[in-house]
């Protein structure tokens, strides 16, 4: 082989050698789909956040050389169980002591919708009786302002400090509440309650503004369009609450309104936002508002009454009635009925449309009863020395966060010792489903240094709890002794964020087959482009495969996808979501909460599509190195090209010499004339063979040789 080809041949090997590299860095499977490994745990956007994206964690390796890390620094975190919220951030007794000693007073905006829609959607005013109950729950030295509007803000009541004359006067004002307004300009309603606080808000009070609406974002033309005027209260308005504390509650009243635009509202200032389907459910939404802003002790309405202990210095019971006429009675431990139209001095009575507020100042300690109601509702404020202290660290969490949260009990500011009572006092939590009434989790507190306490023998009893179903809930979280009952309750909300996961179980009596229900929120609808995945990974081999659920019939952001369709195996599966944002056109990604799953089909691999972890670019890493070997090849050849001078093209193979007509008639001439007896060459002939020596090279004739007489001595031409 020649050195030209040999080198041809090493320039096409090198560049194959690429291109195989280049393929090796993204296999096919046999049906010929894309396959990634990933792993099975994409991070997620803090609390489903759908904020700018930030670059995803490829698992295909940089080319850059790095340290192969110690055995001990490795870590799995495909599926590294996340710490829960409010764990490990240092509150202790310090903490417990200064909430205790900071009693702050509560400065309160009230912002009524007096739009038309309400002559429909509230034709008995039970709105008012709702407002006029919140401002029952308040204190003296707490303050309260009334501001109506639709079209326009119209402030009706300034802040006013809560007192027996300004509640009347309260009553009087928003009893004239109208609803006549032909707009409903919400952001406006938001600006005038901040500018309000700002300019009145005492700085160390707990500000709060609390907006009711059966409508949407419907301004007048000149203030500007629904759109506009929205996005500048989540860009502007919004952030000046929470620079400023104030905490903005919504409720949603209706089917009506928008109601997922009054929940983000509310979240932007990590306030809480609800929903009452009906008026009738007002004043009870009003009342998880009053335990937010409070945090009162509480004593818990159950087997229709209330226990009252001898430390209580005052007791306020709040009653809820489904019937507006129906007429209560609480009775005393000594069995004396008190009635709101019979009670003995001392006790305040107040009878709203559908609850009842009674306040008794040194009430007997013992059991206190209702009568007149089949199943009654309701909770007692306690004024007491005796008291147990809550920290629940956030208000609004995401389907499968888990929270940590801490309890301790404290006389006249002390943390409660009783030698006696050391084994009888036990720390216990309920969580309530407000929409079901069912228990969504329970159980214990410790205070071992275990499960969620961070200390043991401190005092502080500790728990963890995870919720994974969308909703409002209220945590009830109390101490029991022999001798008294003390409970916080607390409101808090559970959002899907982009996207949940749920099983739901197969019903053999009416055939139906368990499915995985995927549920797209509020911010994932959002989104453009969306694509929604479930990912499977099979238990001890960690790559995932990706499976396309199917849309719901009839339900917006709904999807399902049955088990059956998974090869026999144990899973985690999570759902994953991905879109762009239409406002900053970045891209915004979504894990749901993982579930274990066993599943024991056949599997369906025509269904199947493999995925790639979010963010993974392997396939153009692939792409470019295949793209790249041919360029470098492409380079090679055109070197060596030039290097060669091959723009006349390759040189052909030599040719054997061949001899010219004339010279060969003149070697047959001279040939001709020589004879057995040729002559001696003369000097002519010489010249002329050196000629033809030089002509012709190798293949020239040998010269010719002197002439031998026979005795050795040869005769030389002369010249």
């Amino acid at each position: 082989m020649t050195p030209i080809r040999k080198r041809l041949s090493l320039v096409l090997a090198l560049s194959v050698a690429l291109g195989i590299f280049a393929l090796m860095s993204v296999s096919l499977t046999p049906s010929g789909t894309l396959h990634i490994v990933a792993t099975a745990q994409a991070e997620k956007e803090e609390h489903g956040a759908a904020a700018p994206k930030k670059k995803a964690k490829s698992t295909k390796k940089k080319s850059v050389k790095k340290e192969k890390p110690k055995a001990s620094e490795v870590e799995d975190l495909t599926h590294e169980e996340p710490k829960a919220i409010g764990n490990g951030d240092g509150f202790d007794s310090a903490d417990f002591d200064a909430q205790l000693a900071d009693t702050k007073t509560i400065d309160a905006v009230i912002l009524l919708d007096t739009s038309g829609s309400m002559q429909r959607t509230d034709p008995g005013k039970l709105r008012v009786q709702a407002a006029k109950l919140f401002v029952r729950f308040l204190s003296e030295g707490d303050r309260v302002a009334l501001i109506e509007f639709d079209r326009d803000a119209r402030q009706k009541i300034d802040l006013t400090p809560v007192t027996p004359e300004s509640v009347a006067a309260f009553d009087d004002v928003v009893g004239q509440t109208g609803d006549t307004g032909t707009h409903t300009d919400l952001e406006g309603a938001v600006v005038s309650a901040y500018e309000l606080l700002k300019e009145k808000g005492g700085s160390k009070s707990t500000k709060a503004v609390v907006l009711l609406s059966d409508g949407q974002m419907d301004p007048p033309t000149e203030h500007g369009t629904p759109e506009a005027l929205i996005e500048r209260s989540m860009a502007e308005d919004l952030p000046k609450y929470r620079a400023l504390g104030i905490r903005l509650y919504t409720l949603a009243f209706s089917d009506e309104a928008d109601k997922p635009l009054l929940s983000d509202m509310a979240k932007a200032t990590d306030g809480l936002g609800w929903h009452a389907q009906d008026a009738n459910s007002i004043h009870v939404k009003f009342s998880d508002l009053f335990l937010a802003l409070k945090k009162p002790q509480v004593s818990p309405l159950e087997a229709g009454g209330f226990e009252i202990d001898s430390s209580v210095r005052e007791a306020t019971f709040y009653i809820t009635r489904k019937d507006s006429v129906k007429e209560i009675a609480l009775v005393s431990p000594k069995g004396e009925a008190y009635t709101s139209t019979e009670f003995p001095p001392g006790t305040k009575w107040y009878r709203g449309e559908l609850f009842d507020v009674v306040t008794i100042s040194k009430p007997l300690a013992g059991s206190w009863q209702v009568r007149g109601l089949e199943d009654p509702e309701g909770f007692a404020t306690l004024l007491t020395d005796l008291q147990v202290q809550l920290r629940w660290p956030q208000s609004n969490l995401k389907v499968g966060d888990t929270i940590a949260f801490f309890a301790r009990l404290t006389s006249k500011g002390e943390v409660f010792h009783e030698e006696a009572l050391k084994d009888l006092i036990f720390y216990q939590f309920k969580i309530l489903n407000l929409k079901t009434g069912r228990t969504a989790a329970s159980g214990s507190m410790n205070d071992r240094g275990e499960d969620g306490d961070e200390k043991a023998g401190d005092g502080i009893f500790s728990a963890k709890a995870k919720i994974d179903i969308e909703g409002d809930y209220r945590a009830l979280v109390g101490v029991t002794a022999p001798t008294f009952t003390r409970q916080q309750q607390v409101p808090f909300s559970v959002s899907k964020g982009l996207v949940s996961l749920v099983l739901e179980p197969g019903d053999e009596f009416s055939g139906t087959k368990p499915r995985f229900v995927i549920q797209l929120g509020h911010e994932a609808s959002k989104l453009k482009e969306t694509e929604v995945k479930l990912a499977a990974e099979l238990v001890g081999e960690g790559t995932v495969s990706g499976y396309k659920p199917t849309p719901v019939a009839g339900e917006e952001g709904a999807y399902e996808f049955s088990p059956e369709k998974l090869p026999a195996g144990n899973y985690k599966i999570s759902v994953r979501v991905h879109g762009k944002d239409p406002k900053t056109k970045t891209e915004v990604n979504g894990v749901s909460d993982t579930l274990d799953y066993t599943a024991v089909g056949t599997g369906e691999a025509g269904e199947t599509e493999e995925v790639a972890e979010s963010g993974d670019s392997s396939w153009i890493l692939g792409l470019v190195c295949l793209l790249l070997s041919i360029l470098w090849s492409g380079g090679l050849i055109y070197y060596e090209k030039k290097k060669l001078n091959f723009s006349k093209g390759l040189p052909e193979r030599e040719k054997r010499y061949v001899r010219s007509s004339a010279i060969a008639s003149d070697l047959a001439s001279i040939g001709g004339r020589a004879s057995s007896n040729r002559r001696p060459p003369t000097d002519e002939d010489f010249v002329t063979f050196e000629l033809v020596r030089e002509l012709l090279g190798s293949a020239a004739p040998k010269s010719p040789e002197p002439a031998d007489h026979g005795d050795g001595s040869t005769e030389e031409a002369a010249s």
